[in-house]
C-alpha cells in the first residue's frame, strides 16, 4: 500500500516557462523536458475505453503504470482521473498519457 501511495501521481505541473512537464509523486517525480517531446495531443473523453492495464494501478490511488490500447499502442499513464487526458509522444518512441486539471497550461506543448 505504501509503494502504491508513494508512486501515485499527485498533480501535474507545467513549469520553467513551459520548458518542462513535471508529474509530481511522493517518490521519484517524473520530468519531461520540452526538447524530449515530439508532439502533444488532447485525447477524447472515451480514449481509455478498452485500455488494458499491463502493469500498474487503476483506482484507489489514481491511474499509473503501463497500459495498452489499439489507437495509441503501449503507453505509460499518470492520472488522478480520466478527464482532460493528453498524449505525449516523445522522440525516443515512448508514449505517455497524463491528466491535467488545468488543460490551458498544456497549450504551449500541443502540436
Amino acid at each position: 500500500m505504501l509503494a502504491c501511495e508513494g508512486l501515485a501521481p499527485q498533480r501535474l505541473e507545467v513549469g520553467g516557462g513551459e520548458s518542462q512537464i513535471v508529474i509530481l509523486r511522493r517518490y521519484r517525480s517524473v520530468t519531461i523536458r520540452r526538447d524530449e517531446v515530439k508532439s502533444v495531443e488532447k485525447l477524447p473523453k472515451d480514449a481509455m475505453r478498452g485500455a488494458i492495464r499491463t502493469f500498474g494501478v487503476g483506482g484507489l490511488f489514481g491511474f499509473f503504470g503501463r497500459y495498452y490500447t489499439r489507437s495509441i499502442g503501449s503507453f505509460s499513464l499518470y492520472a488522478t482521473g480520466t478527464d482532460n487526458l493528453f498524449l505525449i509522444r516523445k522522440w525516443d518512441g515512448e508514449n505517455i498519457v497524463v491528466a491535467c486539471a488545468e488543460p490551458d497550461k498544456m497549450d504551449g506543448f500541443i502540436s
